[in-house]
């Protein structure tokens, strides 16, 4: 599903700025 891969590309986006 899309929804599901943008969620999850999402939270990476996250982990990755909080970085």
């Amino acid at each position: 599903s899309v929804e599901i891969h943008e969620k999850v590309i999402g939270a990476f986006i996250e982990k990755h700025m909080f970085y």
